[in-house]
C-alpha cells in the first residue's frame, strides 16, 4: 500500500500541470507557452500579485474557486484510491504505465510540457551565455574614439504605452497635452509608425538595448549592449529604474543596466511583506523624477542617462496619485488613459530637468510595448494582438545639437512617417551619439539616408509576426 504522503505527491505531479495549463487558458484565453514560463520566472512577487488581481476580476472568482475545489477533490480522491490495497500485478502494471507515460513525455519534445520545458531551458542558456560573454564583447570595443563633443543623451523607456491612446497621435481624449503641444515645435520629432519588437518587456528591451535585432543574424552573446558601446566611447553611463530588479532569475536587462557607472533601482521589489504590500504595488514615476534631481551631470562631459519608467504597467490605477483621475475611474479604459496622462506629465518634468543641464543634446522616448486595452487584453504574446505593438517614439533635441547635426536631423525629420521597430533603438542611439562600433548597418539606422523603410520588411514577436498597422482594416 502506498504511503499517503507519497500518494499525495503523485497526485500533485499528475494533476497540477493540467490544472495550470487549463487554468491559464481559462483566464488568459491563450495557451501556456515558453514566453509564459519565462515571464513567471523573471517576475517578482509584487508584479505577480498585480497580474493575478487584473487577470482574475470579481466576475471570474467563482471560476477560480471551482478550479481550486476540483483540484482539491482530485487530490483527495487519488490519494485515497492509491492508498487502497491492490494485487501486486495490478499495482505493478499501473506503476509501469505511469513510468512509461513519464518517459514518453520526457523523450518527446513535441508535447505541451516538453515544448515549454525545452524552450525555457534554451532561452535561459542563451541568457547565461550573454552575461558570461561580456568580457569578450568589451575586448572587441577597445580602441573606439573617445574624443567626441560633450553631450547629455537621455533615453526614456516607457511601459505599456499604446500610442493610439495618446492625443499627440490623434486620440480623442487629450491624454498627452504636453506632448501634443511640444510636437509642434522645432525641438520635437514624433514618429508615426513605431512598433514593438516583442509584446513583453524583457524580450523587447533585450533587443532594443543591444545590437541584436530581427533583421540580422546575431547571437545574443555576441550582441554589444548600448551601455558597453557608450562606455567604450568615453561616456559616463547612468541607469535609473522605477521597475523591479529581480525575479527568480537575474534577467539580461539587469545585467545590461548593471554595466553602468551608476545603476539605481528605486523599487527592487524582491519580496513582499504584509505591511509593505500596498506600498510595493502602488509605484508612481514621480519617484523617478525626484531621484533624477539627485543625479549630477558634469559640464563638458559625455553622458548617457537611461530612465526606465513604470508608465502604464498594470494595475493602471497604481501608476498615478489617488487624486489624479482626469478621465474618471469607472472603466479599464478610463484608468489606462489616466496612466497615459500621468506619464505625459512625468515626461514634461523629465524634459524640463534635463534640457537645462549643461551640454544637453537630445532625449529619446519610446515604450517597450503597447497594450490591447480596447480588446480587453493587456500585453501577452500567447494572446497576441497587433495593438500590443503600437508604441510611441519621440525625439527632442537642443538647438545646439540640431545645428551641429543638421543633416542628421533633416534625415530624421524626413523619416517621421517611416516604419520602425524598437529593436532598432540601439542603432538610433549610436547614431545620435556618433558612436561607430562596426556592428550596425545604415539600412537599420533611421537617422541614415540609407534607412530601409520598406513596410513589408518589418516584423514583431522576434520575427514570428508581420507588422499590422492600425489602419490595415480600413
Amino acid at each position: 500500500m502506498l504511503a499517503r504522503p507519497f500518494a499525495l505527491l503523485a497526485a500533485l505531479l499528475l494533476f497540477l500541470p493540467p490544472l495550470i495549463f487549463w487554468g491559464y487558458y481559462a483566464f488568459a484565453h491563450a495557451c501556456f507557452s515558453t514566453d509564459t514560463m519565462q515571464a513567471i520566472l523573471q517576475t517578482n512577487p509584487a508584479e505577480a500579485l498585480q497580474y493575478v488581481r487584473d487577470a482574475v476580476p470579481p466576475a471570474r472568482v467563482p471560476l477560480l474557486l471551482f478550479l481550486l475545489a476540483a483540484f482539491a477533490l482530485l487530490l483527495v480522491w487519488y490519494s485515497r484510491i492509491a492508498a487502497l490495497p491492490a494485487p501486486t500485478l495490478k499495482r505493478g502494471g499501473a506503476s509501469l504505465s505511469l513510468l512509461c507515460g513519464a518517459l514518453l513525455l520526457a523523450l518527446s519534445s513535441y508535447n505541451i510540457y516538453g515544448i515549454v520545458a525545452i524552450g525555457t531551458a534554451r532561452i535561459f542558456s542563451a541568457q547565461q551565455a550573454f552575461v558570461a560573454s561580456a568580457p569578450q564583447r568589451l575586448t572587441r570595443l577597445q580602441g573606439l574614439p573617445q574624443d567626441g563633443p560633450p553631450g547629455l543623451y537621455v533615453l526614456v523607456i516607457g511601459e505599456s504605452a499604446n500610442r493610439l491612446h495618446m492625443s499627440a497621435y490623434g486620440y480623442a481624449r487629450d491624454t498627452t497635452p504636453w506632448l501634443r503641444q511640444i510636437q509642434r515645435t522645432p525641438d520635437c520629432l514624433l514618429f508615426q509608425h513605431a512598433y514593438a519588437n516583442f509584446v513583453a518587456t524583457l524580450p523587447a528591451l533585450s533587443y532594443a538595448l543591444t545590437a541584436q535585432n530581427q533583421y540580422e543574424e546575431t547571437d545574443a552573446e555576441d550582441a554589444t549592449t548600448l551601455i558597453e558601446a557608450a562606455k567604450a566611447a568615453g561616456f559616463h553611463t547612468v541607469y535609473l529604474s522605477n521597475q523591479g530588479k529581480l525575479g527568480l532569475y537575474s534577467t539580461p536587462l539587469v545585467a545590461i543596466a548593471s554595466e553602468c557607472d551608476e545603476a539605481v533601482w528605486l523599487h527592487p521589489q524582491q519580496f513582499l511583506s504584509k505591511g509593505r504590500e500596498e506600498k510595493s504595488l502602488h509605484i508612481e514615476d514621480s519617484d523617478l523624477v525626484s531621484a533624477l534631481q539627485g543625479i549630477e551631470t558634469a559640464p563638458g562631459s559625455r553622458t548617457l542617462l537611461v530612465l526606465h519608467l513604470m508608465g502604464s504597467h498594470n494595475t493602471y490605477e497604481n501608476r498615478y496619485p489617488e487624486d489624479f483621475h482626469p478621465f474618471g475611474s469607472e472603466t479599464l479604459i478610463d484608468r489606462y488613459d489616466n496612466s497615459i496622462a500621468y506619464t505625459d506629465a512625468i515626461l514634461q518634468q523629465i524634459y524640463d530637468d534635463v534640457r537645462q543641464r549643461p551640454d544637453f543634446a537630445c532625449l529619446v522616448y519610446f515604450s517597450d510595448h503597447g497594450e490591447a486595452v480596447d480588446e480587453g487584453y493587456m500585453h501577452n504574446g500567447d494572446a497576441y494582438r497587433p495593438s500590443m505593438t503600437y508604441i510611441p517614439l519621440v525625439l527632442l533635441a537642443s538647438d545646439t545639437y540640431r545645428a551641429r547635426s543638421a543633416a542628421k536631423w533633416q534625415t530624421l525629420a524626413a523619416h517621421r512617417d517611416a516604419y520602425f521597430t524598437n529593436d532598432l533603438i540601439y542603432d538610433l542611439m549610436l547614431s545620435l551619439m556618433d558612436i561607430d562600433t562596426g556592428d550596425t548597418r545604415p539600412e537599420n539606422d533611421i537617422a541614415s539616408p540609407a534607412y530601409d523603410a520598406t513596410p513589408a520588411r518589418f516584423r514583431t514577436e522576434h520575427g514570428a509576426e508581420l507588422i499590422v498597422p492600425p489602419d490595415a482594416g480600413d
